[in-house]
């Protein structure tokens, strides 16, 4: 008796410790690095957009980065930051100088029109499979 009661704690222990261990989410590549403005000021904040474009599971990421243009990115959390699925993305960016508003929906940006949607930017990120950490900067030119 006191042997399959150890047995049956044992198993309820290992159970809860490997439940904790995954989100039930697929596994994602923790992604971060720095969005670089050259010969552009440098906005106080931002967002920058990961767009899929190829993948078994097609799952947009974003992150916001700072005044020092620091990221790092999340998929299915607004502050975790639990990385990106495997697969290409198309990397975008928004940086306003002012708060969008009902009167002024497009405020100027300090991003250059190229970098503001999936269509037109020239900048993209691979993830590969396997989970290991990307660090990644992006150049936002003139």
């Amino acid at each position: 008796m006191k042997y399959n009661c150890f047995v049956l704690i044992a198993l309820l222990a290992a159970a809860v410790a490997l439940s904790g261990c995954s989100d039930g989410k697929p596994r994602r590549t923790p992604v971060s690095g720095r969005v670089i403005f050259e010969g552009i000021e440098q906005p106080a904040e931002g967002v920058i957009y990961f767009a899929p474009v190829s993948g078994d599971l097609k799952r947009p990421g974003f992150a916001k980065f700072n005044s020092s243009g620091q990221y790092s990115v999340t998929s299915f959390g607004r502050e975790k930051q639990d990385g990106l699925l495997p697969g290409t993305y198309k990397v975008y960016v928004e940086a306003f100088k002012s708060i969008p508003t009902p009167e002024e929906p497009n405020p100027p940006s300090y991003v250059p029109t190229i970098y503001q949607s999936a269509e037109k930017t020239p900048l993209e990120l691979v993830v590969p499979s396997g989970g290991k950490k990307i660090t990644q900067d992006f150049t936002i030119t003139k």
